[in-house]
Protein backbone atom coordinates (compact mmCIF):
# COMPACT_ATOMS: atom_id res chain seq x y z
CA UNK A 1 0.00 0.00 0.00
CA UNK A 2 2.93 2.33 0.76
CA UNK A 3 4.21 1.98 -2.82
CA UNK A 4 0.96 3.30 -4.32
CA UNK A 5 0.63 6.80 -5.60
CA UNK A 6 -2.04 9.14 -4.27
CA UNK A 7 -4.05 8.58 -7.42
CA UNK A 8 -3.77 4.79 -7.08
CA UNK A 9 -4.85 4.97 -3.41
CA UNK A 10 -7.88 7.05 -4.40
CA UNK A 11 -8.76 4.52 -7.11
CA UNK A 12 -8.36 1.67 -4.63
CA UNK A 13 -10.69 3.40 -2.13
CA UNK A 14 -13.26 3.93 -4.89
CA UNK A 15 -12.97 0.29 -5.93
CA UNK A 16 -13.39 -0.89 -2.32
CA UNK A 17 -16.41 1.37 -1.96
CA UNK A 18 -17.92 -0.03 -5.15
CA UNK A 19 -17.20 -3.61 -4.04
CA UNK A 20 -18.96 -2.97 -0.71
CA UNK A 21 -21.93 -1.39 -2.50
CA UNK A 22 -22.16 -4.36 -4.88
CA UNK A 23 -22.04 -6.78 -1.96
CA UNK A 24 -24.82 -4.87 -0.17
CA UNK A 25 -26.81 -4.74 -3.39
CA UNK A 26 -26.44 -8.49 -3.85
CA UNK A 27 -27.66 -9.10 -0.30
CA UNK A 28 -30.62 -6.76 -0.84
CA UNK A 29 -31.42 -8.45 -4.13
CA UNK A 30 -31.39 -11.87 -2.47
CA UNK A 31 -33.64 -10.58 0.34
CA UNK A 32 -35.98 -9.02 -2.21
CA UNK A 33 -36.06 -12.24 -4.25
CA UNK A 34 -36.90 -14.23 -1.11
CA UNK A 35 -39.70 -11.81 -0.16
CA UNK A 36 -41.07 -11.91 -3.70
CA UNK A 37 -41.00 -15.70 -3.65
CA UNK A 38 -42.89 -15.79 -0.34
CA UNK A 39 -45.41 -13.26 -1.66
CA UNK A 40 -45.85 -15.32 -4.81
CA UNK A 41 -46.48 -18.47 -2.76
CA UNK A 42 -48.96 -16.58 -0.58
CA UNK A 43 -50.86 -15.12 -3.52
CA UNK A 44 -50.83 -18.44 -5.37
CA UNK A 45 -52.50 -19.99 -2.33
CA UNK A 46 -55.03 -17.15 -2.18
CA UNK A 47 -55.80 -17.53 -5.89
CA UNK A 48 -56.23 -21.28 -5.44
CA UNK A 49 -58.71 -20.71 -2.61
CA UNK A 50 -60.59 -18.12 -4.68
CA UNK A 51 -60.79 -20.54 -7.62
CA UNK A 52 -62.23 -23.25 -5.37
CA UNK A 53 -64.74 -20.79 -3.95
CA UNK A 54 -65.68 -19.58 -7.42
CA UNK A 55 -66.18 -23.17 -8.60
CA UNK A 56 -68.39 -23.92 -5.59
CA UNK A 57 -70.40 -20.74 -6.16
CA UNK A 58 -70.83 -21.54 -9.86
CA UNK A 59 -72.03 -25.03 -8.97
CA UNK A 60 -74.49 -23.64 -6.42
CA UNK A 61 -75.72 -21.06 -8.90
CA UNK A 62 -76.19 -23.76 -11.53
CA UNK A 63 -78.20 -25.85 -9.08
CA UNK A 64 -80.34 -22.87 -8.09
CA UNK A 65 -80.99 -22.04 -11.73
CA UNK A 66 -82.15 -25.62 -12.37
CA UNK A 67 -84.43 -25.53 -9.33
CA UNK A 68 -85.89 -22.14 -10.29
CA UNK A 69 -86.44 -23.30 -13.87
CA UNK A 70 -88.31 -26.31 -12.50
CA UNK A 71 -90.37 -24.06 -10.26
CA UNK A 72 -91.24 -21.80 -13.19
CA UNK A 73 -92.37 -24.84 -15.23
CA UNK A 74 -94.52 -26.10 -12.36
CA UNK A 75 -96.01 -22.65 -11.79
CA UNK A 76 -96.87 -22.32 -15.50
CA UNK A 77 -98.46 -25.77 -15.49
CA UNK A 78 -100.48 -24.86 -12.39
CA UNK A 79 -101.63 -21.60 -14.00
CA UNK A 80 -102.64 -23.50 -17.14
CA UNK A 81 -104.59 -26.01 -15.05
CA UNK A 82 -106.33 -23.25 -13.07
CA UNK A 83 -107.22 -21.44 -16.29
CA UNK A 84 -108.57 -24.68 -17.77
CA UNK A 85 -110.72 -25.26 -14.66
CA UNK A 86 -112.01 -21.70 -14.79
CA UNK A 87 -112.90 -22.16 -18.46
CA UNK A 88 -114.76 -25.39 -17.67
CA UNK A 89 -116.75 -23.77 -14.86
CA UNK A 90 -117.43 -20.64 -16.88
CA UNK A 91 -118.83 -22.57 -19.81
Amino acid sequence: MENLTTFERALLREFESLATACERSGTLSADTAERLSKASDHFSGQIGMLRKRQTALEETLGNLTEVLDGQVRLTRRLIEQVNALLKERGS
